[in-house]
């Protein structure tokens, strides 16, 4: 991620050639699957962009914006589920809808600052 809200996309065999430029916060954490890239950032969002082929080239758009109220620090995606760390709590959402599934709360003291699906 990037400190000013950005995400730079690169090919390792390749120069950085897109940034995208959609968090108004740090960005915190990446995610990607098989059909979609999470960022997740510090202005409290996490950012999901449809993965697609178009022209030889692997496009991204902005498919929905999910809103927590502390920032972001942490995403994950396992199976169907995304999981998602704001502040002390863990959201699960479902990857196919975005609706939360599940929500952790009291988990311990403090921020968490990572998750595994």
């Amino acid at each position: 991620g990037g400190g000013g809200g950005s995400v730079p996309l690169f090919d390792v065999s390749r120069r950085p050639d897109v940034t995208l430029r959609v968090h108004a916060g740090p960005v915190s954490s990446l995610c990607m699957t098989e059909s979609a890239l999470y960022s997740g950032s510090w202005d409290c969002t996490v950012r999901t962009f449809a993965r697609s082929e178009g022209g030889g080239d692997e496009e991204l758009s902005l498919a929905s914006t999910m809103s927590y109220g502390d920032w972001v620090t942490a995403v994950a995606a396992r199976g169907r589920h995304l999981l998602v760390a704001a502040g002390s709590e863990v959201y699960c959402h479902d990857q196919a809808t975005g609706q939360v599934v599940r929500r952790f709360q009291m988990l311990h003291e403090g921020n968490i600052t990572t998750v595994e699906g």
